[in-house]
């Protein structure tokens, strides 16, 4: 007998769920740096694609949260972390229609973390869960690394993880204004006396 999984068993409810909430999430994210980075007609049009995604988006939101954690089987509560998520996108949503652009792009993405934190929260201690029996779920515990590999891991992002923090605030700085049209319009030419310079050279 083949111990392959039919193809139409993989698309489950709540995974298709959680994928289509994760793009809605950065569709509004991104809808939302756009407002920030850019002026005009195109900020304009960016603006009113956060409005339309933004309700759809926090329903999605809301609906992974709680699906998340009644699967989860934990407390009958939510923890901080889900609670964050909720109120994360809905006042992204509010910011959004209030035309707040840098506070609705930072609401964001704390929704977008929260989401992919209350994923691992949920499942903790396990990685992945078998589908077969909970004897052969992957944990914390038996898909670690060794010790010598751990350390070695943690020097590495003691070293470097300033290092890329550091590039990215600095490439932020870098790019902090917006882009208007006029930066993609060509320069004024020479002048004649340039040009007749040019031509004596």
């Amino acid at each position: 007998m083949s111990s392959l999984v039919p193809f139409w068993d993989l698309l489950r409810p709540c995974p298709l769920w959680t994928g289509i909430t994760l793009v809605a999430a950065c569709a509004l994210h991104g809808a939302t740096f756009l407002c920030l980075k850019t002026t005009g007609d195109m900020r304009e049009r960016s603006w009113q694609l956060a409005r339309r995604i933004a309700p759809p988006a926090a329903a999605l939101v809301a609906g992974f949260i709680i699906w998340t954690h009644v699967v989860a089987g934990k407390a009958f509560w939510l923890n901080v972390i889900e609670l964050l998520a909720i109120l994360a996108v809905l006042a992204a949503v509010w910011l959004v229609y209030d035309h707040r652009e840098g506070f609705a792009f930072a609401a964001t993405a704390v929704t977008i973390a929260s989401c992919i934190i209350t994923i691992f929260a949920d499942l903790y201690p396990n990685v992945m869960i078998s589908t077969t029996s909970p004897a052969y779920n992957l944990t914390v515990h038996n898909t670690a690394s060794g010790g010598y590999s751990l350390k070695v891991m943690t020097i590495v992002v003691i070293i470097f993880l300033p290092v890329v923090l550091a590039y990215q605030t600095w490439t932020y700085y870098v790019f902090r204004r917006r882009v208007s049209r006029s930066d993609f319009q060509p320069g004024p030419g020479p002048s004649p006396t340039q040009n007749a310079s040019l031509r004596r050279n």
